[in-house]
């Protein structure tokens, strides 16, 4: 009676012993803690799971193999409840060493782990294998299963968690869903949830800064007659230059007196006169990146962001 009660307690009240227990490697739910029960105990003690079970429940979680309850229990021993996170960190290092990933396995694990009380938002920094700080919901998203993303949502991972890349630029889960051409069933899923693209969002913010400033020019290039110089250029939309040409034609201040040179990932916004291609003036970001001369450049010469 003793060992079917203690079953009880490890599978009803699991969630209430992760709190308790608090976090960090090897805290929390331990295998070792529930003990093994013969058949008939583990048919007896289904039966009322089954029954009068609230959250728990046996039919959500995959029978394992043996082979597999080694490896899951491999990983709850040593990373307790950040089992899912290292499990599913190992996966991504398979994945970008172009080895085959099994989605469908991996969706049972991490059941599993869900099961043993594994914190579905725990968060791992990047490093040389994988170049963005890691969340089980951002590597289901690079691993593009539909499946596992809706699971993990479905058990509480935050949609709006924010990870650094390679560059240190931020991003969530929808941002990382769209730059590498997600299943669009994955990305408004992720939506549906109220996801948000923060790094869109900046995006669009810094593309509506550099056409407001560029409208500010051509006004001040229609007064003076030619645009700032590469050394005045904000200070010259809001403060008549020195030995100006036209001074008396300067119409200003053409931007607010307070307005920031800095871009949405902290980087100098950057200006030139003459621009490319036979351009007057060019106004740009370097983007998420922050390297000038690569495909997320944001400019003044761009329709769009």
């Amino acid at each position: 009676m003793q060992t079917i009660f203690k079953h009880f307690f490890s599978c009803l009240f699991y969630t209430a012993l992760t709190i308790l227990s608090g976090c960090g490697n090897g805290d929390g739910f331990s295998v070792e803690a529930v003990p093994k029960l013969t058949p008939a105990e583990q048919a007896e003690t289904d039966k009322y799971i089954t029954e009068y079970g609230d959250g728990f429940s046996i039919e959500a979680v995959p029978k394992l193999t043996p082979a597999e309850q080694a490896e899951t229990d491999k990983y709850i021993t040593e990373y307790g409840r950040d089992a899912i996170l290292y499990y599913l960190k190992d996966e991504a290092e398979k994945l970008h060493a172009q080895k085959a990933v099994d989605t469908k396995l991996i969706l049972k694990y991490i059941k599993h782990f869900v099961s043993q009380g594994a914190d579905i938002n725990a968060k791992r920094n990047r490093d040389m294998f994988v170049p963005v700080d890691l969340t089980p919901l951002i590597a289901a998203v690079v691993f593009n299963d539909f499946a596992i993303v809706e699971f993990l949502v479905s058990q509480g991972a935050d949609v709006n968690t924010e990870v650094k890349g390679e560059f240190g630029n931020v991003a969530t889960p929808l941002d990382v869903a769209q730059n590498i051409g997600n299943d669009d069933k994955i990305v408004k899923y992720l939506i549906s949830k109220g996801a948000i693209a923060v790094g869109t969002e900046k995006r669009n913010n810094a593309f509506a800064y550099i056409k407001t400033l560029d409208t500010a020019i051509q006004l001040y290039d229609i007064d003076i007659g030619q645009p700032p110089t590469n050394e005045q250029w904000l200070e010259a939309l809001v403060i008549a230059p020195p030995n100006l040409p036209n001074s008396a034609r300067w119409g200003g201040p053409y931007i607010e007196v307070f307005t920031s040179s800095i871009d949405p990932w902290g980087n100098e916004y950057q200006y030139r006169t003459p621009g490319y291609n036979g351009r007057k003036f060019d106004i740009w970001s370097y983007g998420p990146d922050g390297i000038s001369g690569t495909d997320d450049d944001i400019g003044s010469w761009m329709n769009s962001p």
